[in-house]
């Protein structure tokens, strides 16, 4: 493990500053905390978040915490700037969410990205959240779960117009081709 804390819980923060633009979202990450990897090659992973407002934003590292007044101390070995303790260092694409690492060891990894919101160049927002990656023995195989868009079409992303008292219903189908898993919305 790369990380030591009292707690084992996942964090996530968010501040939004309404003072100057009162119309706006937070960044929202949809990506899982919980990955699981079998390789020790390089993998490539998009954290992006979804900004409905058209906002810029920028990512970037982040100390992991389990809550407010605790952060993670990272391990001999492992760093802000090295999460995996990888003879190269993870790239971080501010823009676009892609992330580039390898894991060298088995075991969890824990990390954390801020991303900041701008409009017209001004900070509105921030999110920071947590994620922990294990890495599996490559003798292990495990398919990831699949899951659908909106009521069952490729559409990940919609916009759901409701009235108030009155019921929404919408679907979302998951599977997973090992048997002996279960997946869980």
């Amino acid at each position: 493990m790369n990380a030591t804390a009292s707690s084992s819980a996942t964090y996530v923060k968010a501040t939004l500053d309404n003072s100057t633009t009162p119309l706006n979202n937070a960044a929202y990450n949809p990506t899982a905390v919980n990955l699981i990897y079998n390789s020790g090659a390089q993998n490539s992973l998009n954290i992006a978040p979804i900004e409905t407002d058209g906002d810029s934003i920028d990512m970037q590292f982040v100390l992991p915490a389990s809550s407010t007044t605790v952060s993670y101390t990272f391990n001999a070995g492992y760093s802000l700037s090295n999460p995996f303790g990888s003879v190269t260092p993870p790239s971080l694409n501010n823009q676009s969410g892609t992330m580039v690492f390898d894991l060298p060891l088995l075991g969890l990894y824990v990390f954390a990205v801020q991303t900041d919101e701008y409009r017209n160049g001004v900070l509105i927002g921030s999110t920071t959240k947590d994620f922990q990656i294990y890495r599996a023995s490559s003798t292990s195989t495990n398919n990831l779960p699949t899951l659908s868009g909106v009521n069952n079409t490729t559409n990940y992303f919609a916009t759901i117009n409701a009235c108030p008292n009155s019921t929404l219903i919408f679907s979302l189908n998951s599977a997973d081709l090992d048997v002996a898993d279960s997946t869980k919305i």
